[in-house]
């Protein structure tokens, strides 16, 4: 594959960018607009769905700024995928890492996102495992996956060897992801009430969430 098309493919497009962001931006705002505007059972499940769309677009986001690719200045870069991180509930840094890792080891037990699953996992055992993210597992596995910052005792399973020393640096790092949930729940609070931050996002981004980037992950790595 020629070195200059690979070039070209890996041009930061500002426009574009700045598109996403506004989409995304708008989209989070919209789940409790919408809602506070047309409040009815079908508006609600619809914006639960788009509480889902909203997460992948910052997903998407994150991983972009991984790879540099959000902006050509790399404090700009950072800055907003940790932002848009943040929005998730947990750090750029801790996904970075878990993602880069991600490459390095795909597929192998060093790999971060075998927590998604196999090449070899059967149909039963995605069901199986599709119960644990409906059940908040998942997620709660991969916010510990995300709490670390050293890339030489990096853990695929940190959840096996908890320490009081280890929940307390994670907890540390996670202030600024309250700061931004607390501006999150300040709009939902002032349209709808708090109570639907919880089982409009914090709902959604635990069980539903998982269970679909496990859908995409045995679609693009399985067997």
């Amino acid at each position: 594959f020629p070195m200059e098309k690979v070039r070209a493919l890996m041009q930061v497009r500002p426009a574009r960018i700045l598109l996403d962001l506004g989409v995304t931006g708008c989209s989070l705002v919209a789940v409790p607009l919408v809602l506070w505007a047309v409040p009815h059972p079908v508006t609600f499940l619809v914006c639960f769905i788009l509480s889902i769309r909203t997460f992948n677009c910052f997903a998407q986001l994150v991983h972009t700024s991984d790879h540099g690719g959000l902006f050509d200045n790399p404090t700009l870069n950072r800055v907003v995928g940790n932002l848009c991180a943040y929005c998730l509930g947990y750090t750029r840094t801790g996904h970075r890492l878990a993602h880069l890792k991600h490459h390095q080891y795909l597929n192998t037990e060093q790999d971060p996102d075998r927590i998604w699953g196999a090449p070899d996992q059967s149909t039963r055992e995605l069901g199986r495992t599709w119960a644990r993210d409906l059940a908040f597992v998942s997620a709660f596995e991969r916010m510990l996956q995300y709490w670390q910052s050293d890339s030489r005792r990096f853990s695929v399973a940190p959840w096996r060897r908890l320490s009081l020393d280890f929940l307390f640096r994670g907890l540390l790092s996670m202030y600024p992801v309250v700061l931004t949930q607390a501006v999150i729940i300040a709009l939902y609070t002032a349209l709808l009430g708090p109570r639907y931050y919880l089982v409009l996002y914090v709902l959604p981004i635990l069980t539903l969430y998982p269970a679909q980037i496990r859908l995409r992950s045995t679609v693009e790595h399985s067997f």
